[in-house]
């Protein structure tokens, strides 16, 4: 399965902007929001790593704002837009969006990756063959529906409209470190900052008493900070607070921490600094 999200580029302007198409199987059903977002990211890390002439690449760092509607995309392609604001051999700056039909459903803006060597995560060669294959034809390596198989977040504790806490536990192995990274195998991002939302709107329908199924009409997740690579064998430990709910929205907080692996001795390990940070808002369909 392929997590190298950008199937075509379409239109490249050197260090400035670049339109692509993110094609998932056919046979996806559902496409989180996130995942969108991640590929609008591998498009604006395609600007990144050209004009670095393949030396470098950017990793996830900050985004001040990722913006989605609840959009379903079952046999859907998304075109996708990216901008480069700023770059440097430390750090880009990136803003982009998706859309199905003409119609906007994911948006990021002001986005730092820093830059680091390509050599530690990739072969600088085969990325560039990569990029010269999606400017003249395109690849098939398409988003399929076991993405995520042996990932599971379980929940550990909640209390009912306040609070959620879970723990996920990232495999040794897993197929979609092929792709990120072949030589760095790390899980993204935006996997973590996904499940998280799945938490905030959970927490988010129970703090407005609503039931279970009961529809996102949208999300926006703000001052987003990654401080740390997430490698194979890691257990993460995933917690969102309310910090208000009225009417359809609720505003929340979340948090992720490194915890202790079974059968360690509890240490403190998991109550540190946290590994990246977030707030939530999600507005939900009226109810009938």
């Amino acid at each position: 399965m392929g997590f190298l999200l950008v199937d075509r580029l379409v239109e490249f302007t050197p260090g400035k902007a670049a339109r692509g198409v993110f094609a998932p199987a056919p046979e996806v059903v559902a496409v989180p929001s996130f995942m969108v977002a991640e590929a609008i990211g591998q498009l604006a890390g395609w600007l990144a790593v050209e004009k670095a002439d393949f030396r470098s690449r950017p990793v996830a760092g900050l985004a001040h704002e990722v913006w989605s509607s609840g959009f379903t995309a079952a046999g859907k392609v998304f075109d996708l837009e990216a901008t480069l604001r700023s770059y440097s051999n430390e750090a880009i700056v990136y803003e982009g969006r998706a859309t199905l039909d003409g119609v906007e459903v994911v948006r990021v803006t002001n986005c730092i990756g820093p830059m680091l060597p390509m050599e530690d995560f990739d072969d600088p060669e085969a990325v560039r063959r990569r990029f010269i294959d999606l400017r003249e034809r395109g690849e098939e390596n398409p988003l399929a529906p076991d993405t995520l198989d042996g990932l599971s977040l379980v929940i550990e504790e909640r209390e009912r409209g306040k609070r959620i806490r879970a723990l996920l536990d990232v495999p040794f192995s897993v197929p979609f470190f092929a792709d990120h990274f072949p030589r760095k195998p790390v899980l993204p991002a935006t996997i973590i900052l996904d499940y998280g939302l799945q938490l905030a709107c959970d927490a988010t329908r129970e703090a407005l008493g609503r039931e279970p199924e009961a529809r996102v009409k949208e999300t926006r997740l703000r001052s987003m900070k990654i401080r740390q690579f997430t490698p194979p064998g890691t257990r993460l430990e995933l917690e969102t607070k309310v910090t208000s709910a009225s009417s359809n929205q609720g505003l929340l907080s979340f948090s992720i921490r490194r915890a202790p692996q079974p059968g360690a001795r509890a240490d403190g390990e998991g109550q540190g600094r946290a590994l990246g940070t977030a707030r939530a808002e999600v507005i939900l369909e009226q109810a009938p």
